[in-house]
């Protein structure tokens, strides 16, 4: 039988030379990974980008390049799947860059408090079932006392762990429902971008929500498993696929409950689908599909015992409740509040959400078009994946609504939710953007159609990987918390006298308490208040920061509050000269320092004493 041509396999030259340039790219890889093991980082980095030397960034993007190219051009089978490896030991590689160039820790706000956490999980201060989203911080005591390593680095690398799992299970989701192979190819390269990140409430750091967020992926493709492959006593809820979604969106809960109120929903939705379909269209794949009622109604009982006693989901609850009906709050008043700073510091609004947010609005788009056309009922795409585009399509709408009503009251929480919808946004637009590919080879021939999808993914890769960390090209501070910095904080708390209070440029004193100390119950083991009150910028510009105490203070200065000052926010608020002024100023004594941290002593009583 003649092979057409858009099925003609590639030649064995041409097999050949994507071999080698595949062999460059694991070599570049390689390569990177060395370098930038070898070029440790020496002290405090505003941004891993700028901080990693440029021959790594290089040498990862060569392999990117490579990958995406061999994953389109070759033929089914090991080259492909070693150009898909090769992509996601690249994104792995960048996830990883901190664990790579030995950074003490990354996060210094919330991350700090989990690093607290967790270390009171080490010490037995604190039993993990107490704690409301306890399995990043028991995974990372685990590892420590398994391997012997820092605790800090554990942290990190359950951030990598839970990113790997992502970049894993959207490509197997895919392979579930489909025989397409270019599916499955456009769902590995999707996950590559890691849409559900944004930085404004899902983090690259340690954070049980956005570990969470990534972690869904898992019981989002056992969903698939249970609903296509289930045994013969598979209707019930302990059949083997059915026990094998049960374990995996229980263990959501334990990452991050909210993100596990999403899989509800989405379980719901799905319930929903099947329910309507088995009424009046018993002829779809959707109804041969097993029930997911029971799975929906044990997940939520599962989440409702772990929640209903808790008292910071009650105030969670109120919290979210007074925020939407109590006015001057929500997502468009906080648009409001920061767009004159980023005119300050010569951005906009429009700049920095096309930098966060052009590729995800793309597959946005993407998703659109596979939900219009399932819905349309195309005969293009197999039963089983026009059943998965309803059934996500469905759980879209649940996820809008409650995305919208954190967007009316809650930021932080609307941009959470940005991010899991970002999960079922990443298979759907891979479905989408095949539909684009087949709309593109009905005018140009399959070499060109997959050479065009080529250009646009290594340009969306672009884009996004450089994004993965936050830094100045997106106004903020990659959150590197250096060796030094935290030995530096160490030791002033360690010769404390009495319960004098900090001070400093910025708040977070007590985050770095939590740090070193831990907890005990819901208390910091840090002994008295350790919340910085921040020196306003007018007394720092005078040089007069005594001034604005009453009673003593130790004023708190630290490297990455000077370069966050001096590089990212341009001296606005501080001044490099108001830094310098600190070495001479009245009533200012330098009691500790080391190249990462200062500690001075503000003597008020002196100041009393003369006048001052």
């Amino acid at each position: 039988m003649r092979v057409s041509r858009a099925r003609r396999p590639p030649s064995d030259a041409t097999e050949l030379a994507l071999a080698g340039v595949l062999a460059v790219g694991f070599f570049a890889l390689a390569g990177a990974t060395l370098f930038a093991h070898r070029a440790p980082a020496t002290g405090y980095e505003l941004s891993i980008y700028a901080g990693t030397p440029t021959a790594v960034w290089l040498g990862i993007g060569v392999a990117m390049a490579v990958a995406t190219v061999g994953a389109f051009f070759s033929s089914p089978g090991l080259l492909r799947r070693s150009a898909l490896l090769l992509g996601g030991g690249g994104v792995t590689a960048i996830v990883a860059m901190p664990l790579l160039r030995g950074y003490a820790f990354v996060g210094a706000g919330d991350s700090l408090s989990h690093l607290g956490w967790a270390r009171s999980v080490v010490s037995n201060a604190v039993n993990p079932a107490n704690l409301f989203y306890p399995s990043v911080h028991t995974l990372a005591a685990a590892l420590s006392i398994v391997t012997g390593s820092e605790l800090s680095r554990m942290l990190l690398f359950v951030i990598v762990c839970a990113i790997v799992a992502f970049l894993v299970f959207v490509p197997l989701l895919l392979r579930a429902v489909t025989d397409d192979d270019r599916v499955v190819v456009l769902g590995t390269v999707s996950a590559w971008l890691l849409l559900p990140l944004n930085h404004v409430a899902v983090h690259m750091m340690p954070h049980p929500s956005t570990q969470a967020i990534f972690v869904a992926a898992v019981p989002v493709f056992a969903l698939v498993l249970y609903l296509r492959r289930a045994d013969d006593g598979s209707g019930a809820l302990f059949s083997s696929y059915g026990a094998l979604l049960l374990l995996a969106s229980a263990a959501l809960v334990l990452y991050h409950p909210m993100q596990a109120v999403n899989l509800v929903l989405l379980f719901g939705a799905v319930s929903a689908v099947q329910f309507a379909v088995r009424r009046w269209d018993v002829d779809s794949a959707v109804a041969e599909h097993r029930s997911m009622f029971g799975q929906t109604l044990a997940l939520g009982a599962i989440l409702a015992a772990w929640l209903v006693h808790r008292e910071r989901f009650q105030r969670a609850v109120v919290g979210v409740i007074f925020d939407l009906f109590v006015p001057g709050g929500g997502s468009s008043t906080q648009v409001q509040q920061v767009t004159p700073s980023l005119a300050a510091l010569g951005g906009s609004i429009e700049t920095l959400f096309s930098k966060l947010f052009l590729v995800g609005a793309l597959y946005f788009a993407l998703a659109a078009v596979a939900l219009l056309l399932a819905f349309l009922g195309s005969e293009d795409e197999s039963p089983d994946a026009r059943a998965l585009t309803v059934y996500f399509g469905a759980a879209l709408v649940p996820l809008f609504v409650l995305f919208g009503l954190y967007f009316l009251g809650s930021p932080t929480l609307a941009f959470r939710q940005l991010g899991f919808l970002f999960v079922v946004v990443t298979p759907l637009g891979a479905l989408g953007f095949r539909r684009l590919l087949d709309a593109v080879g009905g005018v140009a021939t399959p070499g060109v159609a997959r050479a065009a999808a080529v250009v646009v993914l290594v340009c969306l890769l672009a884009l996004s990987l450089v994004v993965v960390f936050p830094s100045p090209y997106i106004h903020k501070t990659t959150q590197h918390v250096s060796e030094q910095q935290l030995a530096g904080y160490q030791t002033a708390f360690e010769h404390r006298m009495g319960d004098t209070p900090y001070a400093g440029v910025d708040s977070g004193t007590d985050r770095y308490a939590d740090a070193v100390y831990g907890f005990d119950g819901q208390r910091t083991l840090a002994g008295p208040p350790t919340n910085t009150e921040v020196v306003t910028p007018g007394n720092f510009s005078n040089a007069t920061v005594a001034r604005q105490f009453d009673s003593d203070r130790y004023l708190v200065v630290t490297q990455s509050g000077v370069e966050r000052e001096a590089t990212l926010y341009k001296e606005q608020r501080y001044s490099v000269a108001g830094f310098q002024s600190l070495e001479t100023q009245r009533r200012l004594d330098k009691v500790q320092s080391n190249d990462e941290f200062t500690l001075y002593f503000v003597d008020a009583r002196a100041g009393a004493e003369s006048g001052a």
